[in-house]
């Protein structure tokens, strides 16, 4: 078997069609829409621990990404998606580089991009909007939905 340096992206992974995850603010996306989709990039564990249980509580689509070339190729591929969460250190490019590269092309796609943890809090950037602004938050893991909700809501319709 030949082996390949080809990065890869996973086939899509489907969270329950149940309303999203609970809290004061819960959102539903139209039945009508197709699901967000959710592009992850991490190659560290503890952060696919934390992030996967929240995507797969948010009723998105998501994939999984191997590396910053993986999501760099999603991209440029015209894969439509409503947010994109990688880690901060990623092999053949880091998630900023990625961010920057995909906003230099004109890509509006948020980014969530995961710097550390410590106990239960992580450490992010946030890139959203047209001008790709960066802004560093704190939050835990149960905030960390309704961070997701909001950029994603921001890219897709929401039944009311």
């Amino acid at each position: 078997m030949a082996v390949t340096n080809r990065p890869s992206i996973s086939e899509p992974i489907f969270g329950r069609d149940t309303a999203s995850v609970g809290g004061p603010r819960s959102v539903r996306f139209r039945s009508s829409d197709r699901r967000p989709k959710v592009l992850l990039a991490t190659t560290r564990p503890w952060v696919k621990r934390v992030i996967e249980p929240v995507l797969l509580g948010l009723s998105v689509e998501y994939q999984k990404a191997s590396d910053g070339q993986a999501i760099a190729e999603a991209l440029l591929e015209k894969h439509r998606y409503h947010l994109v969460v990688a880690d901060v250190a990623l092999p053949k490019s880091s998630g900023l580089s990625v961010m920057a590269s995909a906003r230099s092309q004109g890509h509006k796609v948020p980014f969530v991009i995961v710097q550390s943890s410590h106990d239960n809090l992580l450490r992010v950037v946030i890139g959203g909007g047209p001008q790709g602004v960066l802004t560093t938050r704190v939050v835990n893991e149960s905030r960390l939905a309704e961070l997701f909700r909001s950029l994603i809501e921001v890219q897709m319709p929401v039944a009311r």
